[in-house]
C-alpha cells in the first residue's frame, strides 16, 4: 500500500472565526466594512498582531477605495472588532507612518505604548455589541418609555406625520 500524500492547503488565508461570524457585531456590518475586515485580517500572520494596516497600496491590493476604508475601520473599531493600535504620523523627514490595528478575537503583541515583549490578552468587546434599537428597526412595545422618545425624536427631526404636506 502506498502512503497518501498530504493535502494541506498552501498560502494565506483570512481566517475568522464562527463566533465573530455569528455575532451582532458581524452579521449587520454594511458589505464594504467585511472586506476591510477581511483585508485586514489577511494581513495577520499568526504572530503579529497589531501591525495591520489600511495604507494605500494595501487598499489598491485588496481592491478598496481608501478613504472608504478607514471610514469603515472606524465602524469596525466602535463595534469592537479590530483596535487601533498606533495612529498615523509624519516623521521628521515627512515620511507618513500609517495606521495600524489589530484584530480583536486574537491576543495584541504590537502596540504603540507597551513594554517589549509583553502581550495583551484579547479584549472581545463584539461579544457584547448589540444592535442598536434604531438602526436595527426591532421595537419593544414593552418600553413604553423608549417608545415616546423615539416617537418625540423622531417628530422634532421630521415633523408632524399627520400635517398634509
Amino acid at each position: 500500500m502506498s502512503r497518501q500524500k498530504s493535502k494541506r492547503l498552501v498560502g494565506r488565508f483570512a481566517l475568522t472565526p464562527i463566533d465573530v461570524m455569528q455575532s451582532d457585531a458581524w452579521r449587520t456590518l454594511p458589505h464594504g466594512a467585511r472586506s476591510v475586515l477581511q483585508a485586514l485580517t489577511v494581513q495577520f500572520d499568526g504572530k503579529a498582531n497589531g501591525i495591520q494596516n489600511l495604507c494605500r497600496a494595501t487598499c489598491k491590493r485588496y481592491g478598496l477605495d481608501h478613504s472608504r476604508a478607514h471610514k469603515h475601520a472606524k465602524t469596525l473599531e466602535v463595534r469592537g472588532l479590530i483596535i487601533r493600535t498606533y495612529g498615523a504620523k509624519y516623521t521628521v523627514s515627512r515620511a507618513r507612518i500609517p495606521s495600524q490595528w489589530a484584530i480583536a478575537w486574537r491576543d495584541i503583541t504590537h502596540t504603540d505604548n507597551r513594554e517589549r515583549g509583553t502581550i495583551l490578552k484579547a479584549p472581545d468587546k463584539w461579544q457584547q455589541w448589540s444592535t442598536p434599537i434604531i438602526q436595527s428597526g426591532r421595537f419593544d412595545r414593552s418600553n413604553q418609555k423608549t417608545a415616546v422618545v423615539l416617537t418625540t425624536e423622531l417628530v422634532r427631526y421630521c415633523g408632524r406625520f399627520d400635517q398634509p404636506s
